[in-house]
Order: structure tokens, then sequence, then C-alpha cells
């Protein structure tokens, strides 16, 4: 991932320094810079933090008016989005209130509120929610009397196998998740969410009552999902995290932090993130953090896969590390003919189909492209195993 907008090396990184003095005005650039700076602020979701440096009329230079335009159009867009988004969030967690289902919106509008006191300032695709595994079947209920279908591999494969459900609205094509755990597979069924469920904090977004993550958790949380999709990240998940550090940094308790991250299993992959978010923004951590987080007390029950989830070149590195973790082979197997073969709808949706006979060509290409996937998962695997056991082939 690069926050690179030209060829000039006017980096997004660079951007949002500048507009965070009060003094510095946007620099003079030739037009196909900031074409190509404006292209990459949307790309990377941080177009909204650069709005009113790049808008504001008392400065001794200001956009071109064709760019200036162009901004407005996608601001409008974008503010558009996020209030619709709002607006589906308070109807959602409103609807499980009134049912008795509690629920901690995660990442989206909530995230816009606890970073910036505004849910209508963080460019979002999607809605995500914190709900107790065994409110899943209220929770799906819910969602479909709001007009949500639910979408996955085949019937009851994410409740076994993933994280989340996820849900579609036809007519928006809003797609909502319901998480019941923070971190990822294969981690899933060994952290316990109750002391999760204990630290969250009460919050208003847009005027409606709602819970959102604690400190700890939260960071925690933002660390793993930067890790979970890859170099494939907006710009905007790593500002998000060096801002909320930056902020807290005095109010955070770090030794509960350390310990928090170990209990869950994640010290090894909040490092990697932490180690990345200081590398790209420059964010202070305190000197023995990133040690004291890589070195876990417990003993990990994947350490081998533990250390290949950091690998970020890895695609569908947590797919198959879930299935190095199951325990039977029937289990295995299911999951397995769940990943190759998914239901048509999925198939559908997942590669954006316009008719079921181009599934004669998308099933076999998703066969090859997870069988290539899965081989170069086993020969990275093979690698970690050699060099954990090999400490000078580091």
């Amino acid at each position: 991932m690069t926050a690179r907008g030209s060829a000039s090396h006017v980096t997004i990184v660079d951007l949002l320094r500048m507009s965070s003095g009060t003094l510095i005005p946007p620099p003079t650039y030739p037009d196909y810079v900031w074409d190509s700076l404006l292209d990459a602020a949307t790309t990377h979701r941080v177009l909204p933090f650069l709005y009113p440096w790049l808008t504001d009329s008392s400065r001794s230079h200001t956009l071109p008016p064709l760019l200036h335009a162009r901004l407005k159009q996608i601001m409008r867009e974008t503010m558009a989005r996020n209030l619709f988004l709002t607006n589906e969030l308070c109807a959602i967690v409103t609807a499980l209130d009134g049912h008795g289902v509690p629920s901690i919106p995660i990442r989206g509008p909530a995230l816009a509120q606890q970073l910036y006191g505004d849910p209508f300032l963080r460019p979002a695709e999607d809605l995500d929610l914190l709900v107790h595994r065994h409110d899943l079947p209220a929770v799906a209920a819910i969602l479909s009397q709001q007009g949500y279908r639910s979408v996955e591999h085949r019937q009851g494969f994410l409740e076994t196998f993933s994280y989340s459900l996820e849900f579609v609205h036809p007519g928006s094509g809003l797609y909502v998740e319901p998480h019941w755990s923070l971190v990822y597979p294969p981690y899933v069924g060994t952290v316990d969410m109750a002391p999760v469920w204990a630290r969250a904090v009460h919050q208003q977004v847009a005027d409606v009552n709602m819970l959102g993550l604690g400190l700890i958790d939260l960071v925690i949380h933002l660390c793993v999902h930067l890790l979970h999709r890859g170099n494939q990240v907006p710009f905007l998940w790593l500002y998000e995290l060096d801002r909320l550090l930056r902020e807290k940094q005095a109010t955070m308790d770090w030794d509960q932090f350390v310990r928090v991250a170990h209990t869950m299993g994640q010290g090894l992959l909040v490092a990697q993130a932490l180690s990345k978010v200081s590398e790209q923004c420059g964010t202070p951590l305190p000197p023995s953090l990133l040690a004291q987080l890589a070195l876990s007390p417990h003993p990990s029950s994947f350490p081998t896969i533990g250390l290949l989830l950091t690998k970020e070149q890895v695609n569908g590195r947590e797919e198959f590390a879930a299935l190095w973790a199951l325990g039977s082979l029937r289990s295995k197997l299911r999951y397995v003919l769940g990943l190759l073969f998914p239901s048509p709808d999925f198939m559908l949706r997942r590669y954006r189909l316009s008719s079921y006979s181009m599934l004669m060509l998308y099933y076999p290409l998703r066969f090859v492209s997870l069988l290539w996937e899965g081989a170069m998962w086993v020969s990275a695997w093979l690698r970690a195993v050699v060099s954990s056991q090999n400490p000078q082939s580091r």
C-alpha cells in the first residue's frame, strides 16, 4: 500500500502534515499534480481531513477553479453517503435495543464519533457491529425485518467458521456485518469477549445512545483489522491509528494494553501493526512496547501460524490458518468445500456477475485461484517453520 500521489514524490502523508499546521497554505503545484493527489486522497479515504485546508479562502493560495469544483462534488457525495450510513446505523442499533439485543458499533460512523466528534466525517463502505454470539439468531431476524438478506458461502458456514455474518440490503447494496469477535481466524474461538463488553463505553452518535469500544480494545481491534486486509488498505486506517495513539498517549495504560493483547493472543499481530503505523506516520510509541508485545508470556495455540499471519504478502492467509486450526477431518472437509464451491447466490454477489450462466467460468477460476493461494500458503508456512527453528536464518 502506498499513499504516494504523484511522480513529484508528494505524498498523502505530506499533505496531512501540512494541513495540520495553522499557517501553512496549500502548495502551488501544477494542476496535474493536484489532480493526482485528489485521486490518491479519495482512494485512501482521507479527503475529508484535507478539505477544510484546501478550500480555506483566507489562504494565499487555493486550488484551481476546476479542481476546487471537483473537490466539492466529491465531498458532497462522501457526506451524502456518510449521512445514509449514520442514519442506517442508528436505525439498526435502535431496532436491536428495542428487542433487548446489545450491540457495539465498530469502525464506521461510531469510530468517526469517537475520533473526530462527527459521525459524518469518516468515509466508510459498510457497517460493522459487535454482538453476543448467542444473539445471532435474533440479530438475523431483526436485520431481515429491516430488509436485509443473508449472504454466505453456504447455510451455516459463516457462523461455524468465521467471525461475522454478512447481510446486504437489495435496494441500497449496503452490507452489514454482525461480529461476535474483535479478532480474526484462527483466534476467534480462543478469545473471551466478556471483558471487551465490560470495558465498553457509552456514547452518542447522531443523538442516539449506543455503546463504543473501550480505548484498549479499540486500538487492538484497529491493529488486527489493519493486518486482516493485508497490503490493500486505505491510508485512512493508518492515519486513524496514528491520530488515536497521539491523542491518547498520556492516558493509555500501556501495561494493561500489553496484558490484554497477550490474553487475546494478538501480541505479535498488534506489534506488527504498530510497527507499520510508526514507520509510515512517525507515531511515537513507548520505547519497549513492541518488544513486550512480541514476547508473549502465554504460549500460543498457533505459534507458527501466528508468525505467518504477519506476512501481508501471503494472500488468503487467514482462510488457510483457519483450515489448519480446525480439529476434525470432517470439519476441514466441510470448510474446504464451502470455500471452493459456495452457493450460486454468493458467487453472483462476490464477483458481481450479471447472470447464472457466468458461473460456469467463475467456479473453475475460483477453484484454481484458491488452489494456487493454498500452494503459496503452504510454501510460506514451511519457510516460517524453518525460520522459527533456526533463529540465525531470520
